[in-house]
């Protein structure tokens, strides 16, 4: 395996816990009948909604988390993300809908399975965090409009993470994978044995076929957020994948807790600003089942700060948590994690308002007992001039 080269042009993040932040957030759901978990047959028992509205109810025997979302136009968007293929097993999958905007309202369409682990191979273990942009792209004589990154493993044990590409000509329609091998791989032997590179965040710059790849990446030691620069107009061959850079986490601060863990983070572009923004998850994670974050932060600086030693991000939201996300029938969401910014069809977004999806659960607030329900909702962050 070839080792990955880190530019040190920026300061990277290191976490007491190397997993601290990097970590499998899809949880098995426990069908309501069943408090074994084991029963698979197919049944559908509502979402309970402890917070704000849900955009799609797939039922309690399904997980919905780690969204990626582009708008089309003002009417048209789509979302990718993670679900189980069975109900009530912990057997992911990405899945796409269609959302159409009626009389205000955005109605989300059917889902469509799009990929999943392979046979054999670097991602036939385990694959998670799938994010989707617009694009020219060539694979093998094709042509095609969307490039989706992800991370996989080979083994159930989820970990060693890389990160692969696929491309397809319809978000709705059949990916097909880029090569047998990831793009972004991790040097265990390098680094050691750790979580890998994951949670991969895309931006186009040229709107066509050049992208800037954002990932964690966590080690025995240490855990932060990277970006490489690829061209990937001939997806046959790859340009760039063997640097990435540190992103700064300067300005950015954590409770109680002596050193940031910058992770599961996603980006978008405001080209009329020269505006970069960024969401993560806001340490630290619930001390109770579920061990998940309790709310996500949001921050801005100048895009054309990315590479500068030094640069400082300035806080946008310092956390959005269960009372942004309440409302008057209920609490809100306990757990408030893997957030992404709907952004247009390259990453870029423009306005004063931020629109967000956000992954969201909660517990029995009774008898305290572990229930997830993992799903997704949306939040809109108002920007200052």
């Amino acid at each position: 395996m070839k080792k990955r080269i880190f530019a040190a042009l920026l300061v990277a993040s290191v976490a007491c816990m190397a997993f601290a932040g990097c970590k499998d957030t899809e949880q098995p759901p426990k069908n309501p009948t069943d408090p074994s978990g084991s029963d698979p047959v197919e049944t559908f028992t509502p979402k309970p909604v402890d917070g704000t509205p849900i955009l799609f109810d797939e039922g309690m025997e399904y997980y919905n988390t780690a969204p990626s979302m582009i708008e089309e136009s003002d009417s048209l968007r789509y979302i990718v993300y993670s679900v189980n293929k069975t109900a009530n097993q912990k057997d992911t999958v990405f899945a796409a809908r269609k959302a159409e905007k009626k009389s205000g309202v955005w109605e989300y369409g059917e889902k469509h399975v799009i990929l999943e682990p392979s046979a054999s191979g670097w991602d036939k273990g385990h694959i998670a965090n799938p994010d989707v942009i617009k694009g020219a792209f060539s694979y093998n004589g094709e042509s095609y409009s969307y490039l989706l990154a992800y991370q996989a493993s080979d083994s159930a044990a989820q970990s060693n993470y890389n990160i692969g590409l696929a491309v397809a000509k319809d978000p709705l329609g059949s990916w097909v994978k880029v090569g047998n091998a990831p793009v972004i791989e991790y040097d265990s032997d390098g680094y050691g044995a750790g979580y890998g590179v994951g949670e991969p965040s895309l931006m186009s710059y040229d709107d066509e076929g050049k992208v800037y790849l954002f990932h964690s990446m966590g080690d025995t030691y240490s855990t932060g957020v990277y970006v490489a620069e690829l061209d990937c107009s001939d997806l046959s061959n790859i340009r760039g994948a063997s640097v990435s850079n540190a992103v700064t986490t300067h300005g950015m601060t954590d409770p109680g807790q002596a050193v940031v863990s910058y992770c599961d983070a996603d980006f978008a572009l405001d080209k009329t600003t020269g505006t970069l923004y960024t969401v993560r998850n806001f340490m630290p994670m619930a001390t109770v089942k579920p061990f998940l974050p309790l709310a996500v932060q949001v921050l801005k600086m100048p895009f054309a700060d990315l590479y500068k030693i030094g640069a400082e991000w300035e806080v946008v939201e310092t956390r959005i948590n269960d009372t942004d996300l309440s409302t008057e029938e209920n609490d809100g969401w306990e757990r408030v994690y893997s957030a992404c910014f709907i952004t247009d069809a390259y990453g870029k977004v423009t306005g004063s308002a931020l629109d967000m999806a956000l992954s969201v659960t909660s517990y029995n607030k009774t008898s305290f007992e572990h229930t997830f329900y993992q799903t997704i909702t949306s939040y809109i962050v108002n920007v200052e001039d």
